[in-house]
């Protein structure tokens, strides 16, 4: 029982890290945080940060892996249910579901929306830690768009190049503007211009409640 209470200790431990350490390289960048100062903000000293990840890559790369094993619990099932039923309104309603959700979700976390706006640009250097990471994420986010409009879209690719744009370009714009206006609401403005197949005036679907 004290092993296994031990490992739940740690666990939380590293938790609490990484949500410290996904607002103080939303504030600095990679390049412009340190250990230290993330061990000050956890309340521990140098070794004792370095006692849960060993270098600062390390906690880069477990906050990427943290916010994708998230993304992956909400995601997934919605995609199945999309899928259940490949024609009609309930199919067109369950893509909508998704798309509106991803809104809500990165809506609910604007600390994390600033961490991922940041390391997008940052990592388009092929010498950054997360660049290899990001290349696979926008394949995989791609591929995942693509497979849930294909039923409904012509050239879903291309659908999903602009739905992927437009997300990444609204919520940047809603930061910089210091988060004072819906974007929400523009979200579901451009989904009805992009892919007005999905017939959202007629469809009922209800808004995905933020996350805790």
């Amino acid at each position: 029982m004290g092993r296994v209470r031990n490992e739940e200790a740690v666990a939380v431990r590293r938790g609490q890290i990484l949500e410290q350490a996904i607002g103080l390289i939303g504030e600095r960048g990679y390049y412009g945080f340190t250990i230290l100062e993330l061990g000050r903000r956890c309340g521990l000293s140098n070794p004792g940060l370095l006692h849960y990840f060993p270098s600062k890559q390390a906690v880069l790369l477990a906050v990427l892996d943290s916010l994708q094993l998230a993304e992956i619990d909400v995601m997934e099932p919605l995609a199945q249910s999309a899928m259940v039923e490949l024609q009609g309104d309930a199919a067109k309603a369950a893509v909508l579901h998704i798309l509106r959700t991803i809104a809500v979700r990165a809506h609910a976390k604007p600390d994390t929306c600033l961490f991922v706006a940041g390391l997008q640009s940052e990592s388009l250097d092929p010498a950054h830690p997360a660049h290899e990471w990001w290349t696979r994420r926008e394949v995989a986010v791609l591929d995942f768009y693509t497979g849930i409009l294909r039923p409904h879209v012509d050239a879903p690719l291309l659908v999903a190049r602009e739905l992927l744009a437009m997300m990444d370009g609204l919520f940047l714009q809603w930061l910089r503007a210091g988060r004072d206006f819906d974007v929400l609401a523009a979200w579901d403005h451009a989904l009805a211009r992009i892919v007005p197949e999905l017939h959202m005036e007629t469809l009922h679907v209800p808004t995905p409640p933020p996350e805790d």
